[in-house]
Formats: C-alpha cells, structure tokens, sequence
C-alpha cells in the first residue's frame, strides 16, 4: 500500500522537474559516442585530402599530412553537426532496445524531460557553433586552400633521408641527400615541358639530361636551407658579405623570370615571412644555346661558380586573399558595407551594377548560412531524438538508418536552394533558414504526435 501511495509522489516529482543524474548519464553516452563518430569524419575526410593535395602539388604524401590539420578544421561546421546526429540517433535506438525509455516513461518522464540531455548538449554547441563559423573555419578553409605554404614548414623540419623531390611552380629541386638543413647533391631546373611529364626522377643522372626539357639547370655539391633574417644575422655576426662573385659571366638569355640566381645574398622583402633561400656551393651551370628537335643530347656550355643563393617562395604562385568564404564574419560584414557602397554609386553602368549586385547578394548568402549553420548545431541531434521516440522500434539502428537518410538531405538539399535562391536577389536571411524552417515543423509534428500517442 505505500509503494501504491509512493508511485504518484514520485511520478509528480519527476513531471515538476529533470532528473539531473539522468542527464548526465544519457548526456555522456551521447558525448562519447559523438567524439568517436566526429574523430573518425575528421580523419576520413582530412586523409583524403592530402592523399589529393599530394597529387595535385607532386609531393610525397608526408609533405602534404600538414594539410589535414588545416582540413579537419574547416570541416568542422559540418562534421560536428553529423556526428551529433549519428550519435543520438544511435544512444536512443539502444536505450530503446534495451527498454531504458519505457522505463522512464512508467516513471511519468515526458517527452521533453527524456529529451533534456539532447538539448543540453545541443545549446551548448549551438553557442560554439557561432565562434566556430564566424572565425575559426573560414580561416582554416583560407589556410587549406594555400598548401604551398606548406612547402615553406617542411623545410623547418627535414629531418634526414634521400632522394627528395620538390616541384615550386616553374622550377624543380631534387635533393639526393639530407641531414636537417644541410643538403649535399641538388639539383635545379625550371619545369619547361608541355606534356605534363617534365618532373625530376631520382635516377637521373647530370649526364642524361635532355637540354630540350632542360635548356638550364644547376647542380651543386652542397647546400643549406635558409630563412629570412638569417643571412643578415650571420653577416652582422662575420663582419662582411659571404656571396663569392662567379669568375665567369651568367650566359646570355639566361631565365632570370624562372630561376634567380645571384651571388648577393637577397634581402627579406616585406611580407615575405614564408620565403627560403638555398644557399649553395660547389656549383656548377648547364645551360644550352639551341632548342630544336633533334637536338644534342649533352650539353654545350658550363660554367663553375662559387656560392650562390637562390630564394624561392613557391607560396607565392599559390597565395591568395581570402574569398568570401574565408572572411570572418565581421570582415565580411565589413566587406559586405564595401561592396553595398560600390553596388550604389550612379555613375555605374546597368552592367557594372549587376556585377556589384551580384557579388553582393552572394555574400549576403554566404553570412546568413553561418547562422543557418549554427542553428543545425541544435536541430540535428533534437531531431534525431524525436525520430527515436517516435519510430520507438526494438530495432536499435532504425533511428540511426532513418535520421541519417532524412535530416541532412533535407537540410543540405534546402540549403543548397536557399543559396541559388539568394543569389539571384531573394532574401539570404530568409532562404537561407528554409532547412531549418522544414526541421523544426518536423520536430513539432513528431512532438505532438507523440504527445497524442502518450495522452491514449
């Protein structure tokens, strides 16, 4: 009888409040398990990437891993979301199975008290999701997308090994050996080919260069990888240039727009914080006066030097200011007051206004789909909740199948409507919130529905 008496107390406890314990527990589960899911969409998705980058710049695939780093961060806008997705979608599918919810359910825990971990955690990244779209993942998608930076960190940290390839827009570096920053046997030419098969293999040798692919080139003995400032350092701490003029004149017509070479060592230029000199001694210069088909294959002119620097930047062919999709959001929204300005001068012609106008809308697009995506921090795993409850199946991945077939197509299709949409004079701010719009009259009716089935 006071069992019977006590039942109703603690079902009108458990209605006037959330069961915290119970909150942390489910919220646990759901952290866990979406920590697994986003590390292994980040791995993933940056691996492939370099596996990609590594392709496109002809570099060994441990050049590129940086890159991943700089990927998985900019993916996180929508890995995160997903893997709070699958992860709800999963933990519920289980404690359904497992009958944990009707358990609660016998206890008189509505709806929205069992869902209470699901939002918790979903505010909490909501509010991330803000600093995260508006800051960091713009600029790592800017940093992603200038891989030949990348080029300049590795030559920080080399490391030995052998037979090292580089190719730096024009002009390829071949290294036969290297300690660190000290290189022995390197080999320069600029990349003069048109059939796409102009690289430097580590078989070749000085004596079986074809001049036609190679009309210049450069071999030195020795070498070091230098950076800006250095040379200035150790000619203030030596008292005194340590270029070595050449005894014999650089040949005529020689590249300079490809390869400079000179035997002052160059100065730092502003801006040029990802620059490397190769300082290089026991030099020697191929070169050849005639390109024709049919050509000598060995070469008609050298020329021995001293010490030479050679500065590359190869991010500069690569360098780029950011894209609106690159911007933070306050210089994007700085950016957007620019081109409103522009977009309204009368002294521009109808074409010209179209141009401003479209850039335009395509900006406005672009900020209000951060915000969008900032609410699908939220949404995502709410409603992988509600579809949980709502199929309430012994199946424990039925909600893991249906949420994942359902959410993000309707939220990216519409996304991707909302942004043809805004860019053709719509509203951004609206068109942009339709998958939201459309999840969250989902999540109402599932919610009443199973408001409905709870009340029979």
């Amino acid at each position: 009888m006071q069992a019977t008496e006590a039942a109703p107390a603690v079902r009108r406890k458990l209605r006037q409040g959330v069961s915290w314990g119970l909150v942390r527990h489910v919220g646990t589960e759901i952290l866990k398990t979406s920590l697994f899911v986003l590390l292994v969409l980040e791995l993933c998705y940056s691996l492939l990437v370099a596996v990609a980058v590594a392709r496109n710049f002809d570099l060994d695939l441990p050049l590129a891993l940086p890159v991943m780093w700089f990927t998985a961060l900019s993916m996180l806008n929508d890995s995160i979301p997903l893997a709070l997705l699958f992860a709800t979608a999963l933990v519920f599918g289980r404690f359904i199975a497992d009958r944990e919810i009707m358990a609660q359910k016998s206890f008189g825990m509505s709806h929205k008290q069992i869902l209470a971990p699901v939002i918790v955690i979903a505010s909490f990244f909501c509010v991330t999701g803000y600093f995260l779209n508006a800051y960091l993942v713009p600029h790592m998608k800017h940093q992603k997308r200038n891989v030949g930076a990348l080029l300049i960190q590795q030559f920080r940290s080399l490391g030995k090994g052998y037979n090292r390839d580089f190719r730096f827009g024009n002009v390829n570096l071949w290294i036969k050996e290297h300690d660190g920053r000290q290189l022995e046997g390197i080999f320069l030419a600029p990349r003069t080919g048109t059939d796409g098969d102009d690289g430097i293999l580590g078989a070749e040798k000085l004596s079986g260069i074809d001049p036609i692919a190679y009309p210049l080139c450069i071999y030195a003995e020795r070498g070091r990888v230098l950076f800006p400032g250095e040379i200035e350092q150790e000619m203030l701490a030596g008292g005194g240039d340590r270029g070595e003029r050449a005894s014999d004149p650089l040949p005529t017509g020689f590249p300079a727009e490809e390869i400079d070479l000179r035997a002052d060592p160059p100065k730092a230029e502003e801006g040029s914080g990802e620059q490397i000199i190769i300082e290089l001694e026991g030099l020697s210069l191929f070169w050849t006066d005639e390109l024709h088909p049919g050509g000598t294959h060995t070469f008609l002119q050298r020329a021995s030097v001293g010490r030479y620097y050679v500065p590359f930047d190869p991010a500069g062919s690569k360098r780029r200011d950011p894209g609106r999709k690159e911007l933070s959001s306050p210089k994007l929204l700085a950016a957007i007051a620019r081109t409103e300005e522009k977009a309204e001068n009368p002294d521009l012609t109808d074409k010209q206004r179209g141009q401003w106008q479209g850039q335009l809308a395509r900006m406005r697009t672009e900020y209000h789909d951060r915000w969008a995506r900032m609410f699908a921090y939220f949404l995502f795993p709410l409603l992988a909740g509600l579809i949980a409850l709502f199929l309430n199946s012994q199946n424990r991945l039925l909600p893991f199948f249906v949420s994942v077939g359902t959410i993000p197509a309707v939220y990216y299709g519409s996304a991707t409507i909302g942004q043809m949409l805004g860019q053709s004079g719509a509203p951004a701010w609206l068109v942009m919130q339709l998958g939201n719009m459309i999840l969250v009259g989902a999540g109402g009716f599932l919610l009443f529905r199973l408001e409905r089935r709870m009340a029979k």
